[in-house]
């Protein structure tokens, strides 16, 4: 059975919990992902008091850069699909 979230270290379930409240930013003419805005992270560090801001800021941004990844490549996949069905 693989591992849950809440058996991860404190600071990833921090990561994933933060991540979650940031706001998404897409290219308005491409409409390409560029991932979370990040611009809040320090007022939601300080709301939330998470001491370990440096680490949780590491896994944030790994976790922003899988997941623009996979965000990116199913809006190709519905690209193609779009533009052969037309």
């Amino acid at each position: 059975m693989p591992p849950t979230l809440s058996e991860a270290p404190e600071e990833i379930s921090v990561a994933f919990f933060i991540y979650g409240l940031l706001s998404d930013k897409y290219d308005s003419m491409g409409g390409a992902y560029f991932g979370k805005d990040i611009t809040p992270l320090g007022t939601l560090y300080d709301i939330y008091n998470v001491e370990q801001r440096e680490l949780v800021t590491t896994f944030i941004m790994k976790i922003q850069q899988f997941n623009t990844a996979q965000v990116n490549a199913e809006l190709e996949r519905r690209r193609k699909a779009s533009s052969k069905s037309k």
